[in-house]
């Protein structure tokens, strides 16, 4: 019981409001969030997206590197995938959160 507290506790005392906010400033046309998902234990973002294409997808871990919120920002993974018969970048980023 006393875990499953401490996990309540942990997971309320995110950043939420300022992670959101870099996010949201970190935003652009070419770019669509897919997931957002928080491992408050290990102080780690890991997000999923999909972008235009790869010059797009650089262009958002670069402006996301520029946020001081976060640090070590890292590209895990893209694929080419196809979006309303388009070509398109799917990827994925974690980064740890700098508060």
């Amino acid at each position: 019981e006393s875990n499953a507290v401490n996990a309540a506790i942990i997971q309320i005392s995110l950043p939420w409001v300022p992670l959101f906010k870099a996010l949201e400033a970190t935003s652009n046309d070419t770019v669509k969030l897919l997931a957002v998902e928080p491992n408050p234990k290990k102080g780690h973002l890991r997000i999923s997206a999909v972008a235009l294409d790869i010059d797009g997808m650089m262009v958002y871990v670069g402006d996301l590197s520029q946020q001081k919120i976060f640090k070590d920002v890292t590209l895990l993974s893209q694929e080419t995938i196809e979006v309303n018969g388009k070509m398109a970048v799917q990827f994925m980023v974690e980064t740890g959160w700098k508060i």
